[in-house]
């Protein structure tokens, strides 16, 4: 089950989406969620121009300590997302955070079941467009997983298609999705996998797949498709079963890590309509 939801909150329009779906999964499963907000050491003032700043700050020291305009948006943020789940019922809490944004999300997800973010985070107020690196630091090296939304797909989720290619990422993913069961276990599942001329292996694979996700209470359907690039397949899946999620292995036998975070934007994240679920 999923119990512990953090939400990493930023100036960017996909936050609220965000804010929604960790929500939802929270309603599930009588789950808590923790509402995010991470500000740069240059937007805190500190008492002598030699000062030394923790990371670890609570809430309110930090706040007391933020420079007037990052502390008008952390405020902003941090009441627009109580009062949400307020209105929702959840139990939740409320961090505040100082440093560079992957290293305190990955710090954070020590105590968290599943992180919730939006497909453009920045968490650089002063330069609310900046692309930054935090998405992929972050898939790569925190422990739980991470539910990357879009922010036209609103929950709840109905339908998603997990990409499975046999190996041990894949493999953890599928574990951690099933025993997680984040989104419930009633959705429309697709189990894909993408091969190269061989037909009966794949479907041996998705058969054990499947066979595994009904023991944890889902049903699903296979499909085994040969040639396209994986990235392709699992876009045009998306496209084909209007789901609303993919569950897959960020460093998979297929490349999707690299399919996912390019040196520039890179397909998957690119292209793929649907949120995604990744894991190590």
């Amino acid at each position: 089950m999923t119990k512990r939801i953090l939400v990493a909150l930023d100036p960017d329009a996909d936050t609220p989406v965000a804010t929604r779906h960790a929500i939802d999964v929270a309603q599930r499963h009588d789950a808590v969620v923790t509402g995010l907000v991470i500000v740069e050491a240059r937007h805190v003032e500190t008492e002598s121009s030699g000062g030394t700043l923790s990371s670890v700050y609570h809430t309110t020291s930090l706040l007391k300590s933020l420079t007037s305009e990052a502390q008008e948006r952390a405020r902003a943020l941090l009441g627009t997302f109580e009062e949400v789940a307020e209105d929702a019922g959840v139990a939740y809490e409320k961090r505040v955070r100082q440093g560079m944004p992957s290293r305190r999300i990955i710090d954070e997800m020590t105590y968290h079941d599943l992180l919730v973010m939006g497909e453009t985070p920045h968490y650089l107020y002063g330069q609310p467009g900046q692309q930054t690196k935090t998405l992929a630091r972050v898939v790569r090296d925190t422990l739980a997983p991470t539910f990357i939304v879009r922010e036209n797909r609103e929950p709840p989720i109905e339908r998603f298609v997990v990409a499975f290619d046999g190996g041990p990422s894949a493999a953890r993913t599928l574990h951690t999705f099933a025993q997680l069961h984040p989104f419930g276990t009633d959705a429309d599942v697709t189990l894909l996998h993408v091969h190269d001329d061989l037909p009966n292996a794949s479907e041996r694979l998705l058969k054990r797949a499947q066979e595994y996700l009904r023991a944890h209470g889902f049903a699903s359907e296979t499909t085994s498709v040969e040639g396209p690039a994986p990235h392709e397949a699992i876009t045009e899946c998306v496209e084909d079963t209007d789901s609303d999620v993919v569950v897959a292995g960020a460093r998979s036998v297929s490349r999707l890590h690299r399919f996912t975070f390019g040196s520039n934007t890179a397909p998957l994240l690119e292209d793929c309509p649907a949120g995604l679920f990744l894991h190590h």
